[in-house]
Order: structure tokens, then sequence, then C-alpha cells
């Protein structure tokens, strides 16, 4: 029988307690339940306090397994989602939604800013977006042969400019 409602109910319906009688709790789960509940709207600080504890105990004592969870759990998700992975990435690197990096490739003409090729590279098959190291400003979308190119000569352009004259002075025309 609850203690709480005075009903008779079956023993399933009582939560597990290792020093109750019957080692169950003296009132049955939903009277549980709106005891607690109650007691968590006139004490939400404790209450918090309480969860945050409780999480964090489990935690310390399972933490491998958290971890791998966790592990798993992004892996799955961007496996599934690759487009909430992307969208992500592009927020946090560039300040840019997916929307504004499609806005500026169509403004480019769907091509490489540099090279005007419209296939990236062969290799991971995917445009590269550059942007300003030191101000974090977006330049353009890129393929990766000429995002490479940037990086090696460390977006200076007189290095580019150098290199420029150097394949001129070389080249087999005579120009």
């Amino acid at each position: 029988m609850c203690t709480s409602c005075l009903k008779l109910k079956p023993l399933d319906e009582f939560f597990n307690h290792p020093s109750g009688l019957y080692k169950r709790t003296p009132t049955c789960k939903p009277c549980t339940e709106t005891k607690n509940d109650e007691w968590k709207k006139n004490n939400p600080e404790r209450a918090r306090e309480t969860a945050n504890q409780r999480s964090k105990r489990y935690y310390q004592t399972n933490i491998d397994q958290c971890r791998e969870r966790g592990r798993s759990y992004h892996k799955e998700r961007n496996a599934k989602f690759p487009e909430l992975k992307r969208a992500a990435r592009l927020k946090e690197k560039y300040g840019l939604t997916p929307g504004a990096w499609q806005a500026l490739f169509d403004a480019q003409g769907k091509r490489c800013a540099i090279c005007k090729t419209d296939t990236p590279d062969q290799v991971n098959a995917k445009w590269d977006t550059d942007h300003d190291h030191s101000t974090g400003k977006v330049r353009g979308i890129l393929c990766s042969h000429c995002n490479r190119l940037l990086g090696a000569a460390r977006d200076d352009a007189s290095v580019l400019l150098a290199a420029i004259t150097y394949l001129e002075d070389h080249s087999d025309d005579g120009a």
C-alpha cells in the first residue's frame, strides 16, 4: 500500500529501495514522481546542483564509456548529416552560412576565382574557401591547386610577382 495515496498496488508499482519493506519505496511511482517534481519546483537551485553532482559522479565513474559514446555519436552524426558539419565549420571558421558561401561561389560563375576551372581538385573533390589569414576576411572560392599556390607564397603578392617574373625569364618561347 502506498503511504501517500493510500491505494493498494502491486509491488512493481513501487521503486526498488535497498532498506525499504520488501526492498521497495513506501510510496508508489506516480506519488514519488509527483513529490520529486514538487521538490524540484520549490528548490530549483538545489535540484540543478544535485543533478550536476550526479552527472559528474557518473562521468568520473564511467569516463571511458562516456568519451567513447561521445565520439561515436559525433562520428555517426557527421556521417549522417555532413551538411551540418560543413555549415558549422563555415560559420565557425569564416562567419559564413552555406547560403552566403553559395552566393559568393555563384557570383564567381561557379568557378575558381583564380584559374577559372569549373572542376575542384580531383583528390578531395571540394572547393576551398580562401581567406586573409591576418583579418579572417573571405576573399573567394578556389580550387585546391590555387589555394595551395597562395599558401606556398604565404599570401604575399611580391612572392607571386617574383614567381611570374621567374617563369617569364625562363620560358621557352623567348618572351
